[in-house]
């Protein structure tokens, strides 16, 4: 079974957090049949056990082909010149 995060089926959620991957079916959190980002990140938070907020800043890539999900950090591509 799948759930429906803006507007896209979503089954396996992949999390990327504090140095660790978790694998997680869409069926193993509580969230409703059809959510919006911040209420998948906040059932993710719950499901994992994290502060509430931890997945603030994070990016979600869904996939629609495969209904895969990715909530990871932000990438940050450069750095920024240190001033000297």
């Amino acid at each position: 079974m799948s759930i429906i995060v803006n507007g896209t089926n979503v089954s396996l959620i992949h999390v990327r957090h504090d140095g660790r991957s978790h694998g997680i079916n869409s069926d193993d959190i509580d969230v409703n049949e059809s959510a919006t980002q911040a209420e998948l990140f906040g059932a993710i938070e719950t499901h994992l056990d994290l502060e509430v907020g931890s997945l603030s800043g994070y990016e979600l890539d869904i996939t629609a082909e495969t209904e895969n999900a990715v909530i990871r950090p932000q990438a940050k591509f450069g750095a920024a010149e240190e001033e000297k």
